[in-house]
């Protein structure tokens, strides 16, 4: 009995690691395409005025918070992924400075210069990426160290917790058989 417990365990732990993994990857996929889509619609703004990009770039502005706020939750339990979470909300923050400094730069120079000045800021973008990659990988380490720690238990309750005279392989031959005495 003691023995289904730990396995049936052991595999919610996995499942429930996997989820939470899956559900951040996600997230993170989510923010890199709104960063684009947000740097789409500010390139695109800026050189034609248009209102339509303007509310992609609302859009793209709710849609970051939203999606830190979600990374923000998912990774409440994990103070290891806290540094680059904190990382990518800055970069995320600059981002949006810039797109605030190029409408002022639109409103006293133009829109060519505006455009210029965003342009010339597309590596606050590519810092909001890499951030994103760097927390996509800190979460994979955090993902394979805590299923390698609930396999291990999941063996040691295999091998170590199962009562005394418990055989393993086939039965009746001595030498292929695998005895567990405590």
């Amino acid at each position: 009995m003691s023995l289904a417990y730990a396995y049936n365990r052991s595999l919610a732990h996995m499942n429930d690691s996997f989820a939470r993994r899956l559900m951040i990857e996600t997230e993170l996929d989510d923010l890199m395409s709104t960063v684009d889509q947000l740097s789409i619609d500010q390139q695109a703004f800026l050189s034609t005025g248009d209102g339509r990009f303007q509310d992609g770039i609302y859009a793209s502005a709710v849609n970051l918070d939203r999606q830190l706020d979600g990374l923000n939750a998912a990774m409440a339990r994990s103070a290891a992924q806290r540094a680059p979470l904190a990382a990518l909300s800055a970069a995320i923050k600059q981002v949006m400075d810039s797109v605030a400094e190029s409408y002022d730069v639109r409103d006293a120079r133009g829109s060519a210069a505006a455009l210029a000045f965003f342009d010339a800021n597309e590596a606050v973008i590519s810092k909001v990426k890499s951030q994103a990659t760097e927390l996509r990988t800190e979460i994979a380490r955090d993902f394979s160290d805590q299923n390698a720690r609930a396999s291990n238990g999941l063996l040691a309750a295999i091998f170590f917790g199962a009562p005394a005279g418990v055989r393993f392989g086939r039965s009746g031959t001595g030498r292929d058989a695998l005895r567990m005495a405590r």
